[in-house]
C-alpha cells in the first residue's frame, strides 16, 4: 500500500514535471516566434522633413535658441527661385541669417503708381539726354567729345529753357499723365543724365538747382560701388535725391542687353535697381538702356522687376502709354550751343 502510494506520488510528480516543462516550452516558442515589442521610430534630426522638424521640435528649439546662435537660413534650389522669381543668389551652404538693419535700408518713401486708367494717350514731352557735364581732356576721343557738354554750355541750355517758359518735369509725373491724365505744366521738359559721371554732382546739380530745374540721372551701379573716380558717390547721390532729383537705373556695367539669358537680365536689372536700393536708399523705377540696346526679353524682366518704364535713344519727343518702357529721347551732342537746342526743339516739337 505503502509502496503504491509512493509509485503514484511518483507518477504525480512526473506529470507535473511534464506539464510544466511542455507550458515552459510553449512559452519559449511564443518567445522565440511572438514579434518583440517596437518602439517608436525617432528619425535622426537632419534626415526629418522641415515641416516634421519644425513641428516636433518648435517649442524645444525656442527655448534652447540663444542671440549667439543665430536661426540659418538656406537658400532655395535654382528651380525654386526660377518659379518664384526671387532670383536669389544660390548658396551651397547654412549661412546665418544677417540682422535685419544690415539687410534692408531705410528707404525714402517714394510716391506709387496708381494703376492705369485705360485710356490711351500720347503726348509731345522733350526728353533730353544728356552724358558728362564737363569740358572734354585735351586727349579725349571723339566719342568722348561728343558725349561732353560744358558747364558753361550747359548753363546756356538752362537758361534758355528758363526764358522761354520750359518747367521741368520728372518722368513720374510723365506716367502719370500718360496712364491716368494727370495735367502736366506748360511746356514740360524732362532733363536726362546717363552713366552717373561726378561731373554730374559738381556741375551739373548746382546749375539745376540755381535755375529751378530737376533732373534723371541713371547710375551704372557697379562703378559706383567700385568707387570709381570718375563717377559720383553714394552720398553724392543721396544729396541729389534729397534735393528732389530722381534717380534710376542704368544697369550694373553697361552692357549690351539684346539676346541675353534671363539669369543674366536679372542680374543686371534687378541688381542695378538693389544696389541703388542698398547704396542710397532710393527705390529706382525707371531704367536707361544701356547704349539704347534692348529687346522684348529686357522689357519682360523690368517689368518682373517692377519697374514702371525706361528711356531709349530712339529720337523723337512722342511719348506713348502703350510704350512706357520705349520712351523716345534727344540727344544733346556736345556741340550743341544754345542755336542748336532751339532748333532741335522746335523740330521734334512740330513747331
Amino acid at each position: 500500500m505503502t509502496q503504491t502510494r509512493v509509485t503514484l506520488a511518483i507518477a504525480c510528480i512526473a506529470i507535473a514535471l511534464i506539464v510544466a516543462g511542455g507550458l515552459t516550452m510553449t512559452s519559449g516558442e511564443k518567445t522565440v516566434f511572438e514579434p518583440a515589442p517596437t518602439l517608436e521610430a525617432r528619425p535622426q534630426p537632419l534626415a526629418m522633413a522641415p515641416e516634421a522638424t519644425n513641428a516636433r521640435s518648435q517649442e524645444s528649439d525656442e527655448e534652447q535658441i540663444t542671440t549667439s546662435k543665430p536661426r540659418l537660413a538656406v537658400a532655395p534650389a535654382v528651380e525654386h527661385m526660377r518659379e518664384s522669381r526671387s532670383f536669389l543668389p544660390l548658396v551651397g551652404q547654412a549661412l546665418p541669417a544677417p540682422a535685419a538693419a544690415t539687410v534692408t535700408p531705410q528707404l525714402l518713401r517714394e510716391p506709387l503708381l496708381p494703376p492705369p486708367d485705360g485710356v490711351r494717350r500720347e503726348t509731345r514731352v522733350p526728353i533730353l539726354m544728356y552724358h558728362y557735364i564737363s569740358t572734354p581732356p585735351p586727349d579725349a576721343d571723339a566719342i568722348r567729345r561728343d558725349l561732353s557738354v560744358p558747364p558753361e554750355q550747359f548753363e546756356a541750355h538752362l537758361r534758355y529753357l528758363k526764358e522761354n517758359g520750359y518747367r521741368s518735369i520728372s518722368l513720374h509725373q510723365l506716367l502719370l499723365h500718360l496712364t491716368r491724365g494727370e495735367p502736366l505744366p506748360e511746356k514740360p521738359v524732362i532733363l536726362t543724365f546717363d552713366d552717373g559721371y561726378r561731373d554730374n554732382f559738381e556741375n551739373a546739380f548746382p546749375l539745376l538747382e540755381k535755375y529751378g530745374f530737376k533732373g534723371t540721372f541713371f547710375l551704372i551701379t557697379n562703378f559706383i560701388d567700385e568707387g570709381r573716380p570718375v563717377y559720383m558717390t553714394w552720398e553724392q547721390v543721396k544729396k541729389m535725391r534729397k534735393a528732389g532729383h530722381e534717380i534710376g537705373a542704368h544697369s550694373r556695367d553697361h552692357p549690351d542687353l539684346r539676346g541675353r539669358d534671363i539669369d543674366f537680365l536679372v542680374w543686371q536689372i534687378l541688381g542695378s535697381k538693389e544696389a541703388i536700393q542698398n547704396g542710397a536708399g532710393i527705390t529706382p523705377r525707371f531704367f536707361s538702356y544701356p547704349s539704347g540696346k534692348y529687346d522684348e526679353n529686357t522689357i519682360a524682366v523690368l517689368k518682373s522687376a517692377n519697374y514702371w518704364g525706361a528711356v531709349t535713344v530712339r529720337q523723337g519727343a512722342l511719348q506713348s502709354s502703350d510704350r512706357p518702357f520705349e520712351l523716345q529721347r534727344i540727344r544733346i551732342h556736345g556741340n550743341y550751343g544754345v542755336e542748336e537746342l532751339d532748333w532741335v526743339l522746335k523740330y521734334y516739337l512740330g513747331e
